[in-house]
């Protein structure tokens, strides 16, 4: 079996760029660099910056979040290579927030301030969190959509609305519409979804991300969709009792024979969460639309024997019955949660567009099966003149 072990570092470029000066961030400045794919809750990854700042840029960027910004560079490092050779994961401008207020005194602490320098310098530092958000992504889903659509196909409408960006697009459950009339609509999520209300587009919830890259819009149903260039369709964990040397094993496995990367991890490197209050609130899901239409699916979860009857009532849009099966598979994949910890990964790998299987330890056997990506979260931390990622990953359980 052709394996290779894949360890990542990590190097980074931050700047703030006021006007047409751009001020530069040291990385020896930065503690901590949090990357939040949350694909459950969130349309696009957030970005937090831990660092200890000269005041007087603080208070510059809290002063004019209107309209400067910052740019982050963040290039990956395979540290068992030969060469070394950095590759671009991360580059992009970003919108940023702040949460602190600006110094009221900044006038006369400083008075003695290079005035050669594009902002006042202070020598007094500060920690703080810089929250970021990638500029061309927000103007991207904030764009309003409406329109009146004649002898279309679905998958066509989807695609003018997310023309914008490459668009990873899983084969949807097409249909041809003689008339459709799609109301105003804030952002392309809104107007995905009013689509999705009136004909599904997967037997399952759709998803849809806009990454740094790419957007993507899949099923909930785990099945891997690759983008052009992609191999790797299966992403296996391994969960390993703590007595064995397996999941002390850094970064990823690849297999090129059989094109899968394995993570290795130990059991105490792992949590489960089962959703224990949804079982007492109702076992079962009952749609009704507009017009008295009725139907009535049982919730496959960990129902208790001693448990009566309960249903949860939901209205079903535009006549769409098939839409209760989302609503059924929503709460059904919230009820167990695998989290894992990993540090020396390359992470751009996990995307939602990719297959996770999980091979469980013994403790948690009956887990074993298909998951899907649920949120994941890059943690950048200082070693030396670089940064190593510590990533933790929640996986979603599919019942079947």
């Amino acid at each position: 079996m052709a394996s290779i072990q894949q360890q990542y570092s990590y190097s980074v470029k931050f700047n703030y760029i006021s006007g047409s000066k751009s001020i530069e961030i040291e990385p020896s400045q930065i503690s901590q660099i949090l990357i939040d794919y949350d694909y459950d809750t969130k349309n696009m990854p957030i970005i937090y910056i831990t660092a200890k700042m000269d005041k007087a840029v603080m208070d510059d960027m809290l002063l004019n979040d209107n309209k400067n910004y910052v740019t982050l560079e963040i290039y990956k490092i395979l540290k068992n290579s030969t060469t070394k050779i950095p590759q671009i994961y991360i580059k992009d401008r970003f919108f940023y927030f702040m949460t602190h207020d600006p110094n009221y005194t900044r006038d006369i602490e400083y008075k003695n301030s290079d005035p050669s320098k594009p902002v006042a310098q202070s020598n007094s530092y500060r920690e703080v969190v810089i929250g970021l958000l990638k500029v061309d992504l927000l103007n991207i889903n904030k764009r309003q959509l409406a329109g009146i659509w004649k002898n279309t196909q679905l998958i066509n409408i989807i695609a003018y609305y997310t023309m914008q960006m490459p668009t990873l697009i899983e084969p949807i459950n097409d249909i041809t519409f003689d008339g459709l009339i799609v109301p105003p609509c804030i952002s392309v999520m809104q107007g995905l979804e009013f689509l999705n209300s009136v004909h599904c587009f997967y037997n399952t919830p759709f998803r849809y991300f806009l990454d740094f890259d790419k957007t993507y819009i899949v099923s909930s149903s785990g099945k891997a969709t690759l983008a052009k260039g992609e191999t790797v369709e299966t992403i296996i964990i391994k969960a390993t009792d703590t007595d064995t040397d397996e999941g002390k094993v850094q970064g990823q496995i690849y297999n090129a024979t059989e094109k899968v990367y394995i993570i290795n991890v130990e059991a105490n490197q792992t949590s489960v969460f089962a959703d224990k209050i949804t079982d007492k609130s109702y076992n079962a899901i009952v749609g009704i639309s507009v017009e008295g239409a009725r139907i009535e699916l049982p919730l496959n979860m960990n129902n208790n024997s001693l448990s009566t009857k309960k249903t949860k009532l939901e209205r079903i849009p535009n006549e769409n019955m098939n839409y209760i099966n989302h609503l059924k598979k929503n709460i059904e994949a919230h009820s167990m949660i695998l989290q894992i910890n990993k540090t020396d990964l390359d992470t751009s790998i996990f995307n939602i567009n990719k297959s996770y299987s999980v091979k469980n330890f013994k403790t948690y056997s009956g887990l074993d099966g298909p998951f899907l990506l649920s949120r994941k979260r890059e943690i950048y931390l200082p070693d030396g003149d670089e940064f190593i990622m510590d990533t933790i990953i929640n996986l979603r359980k599919i019942m079947s």
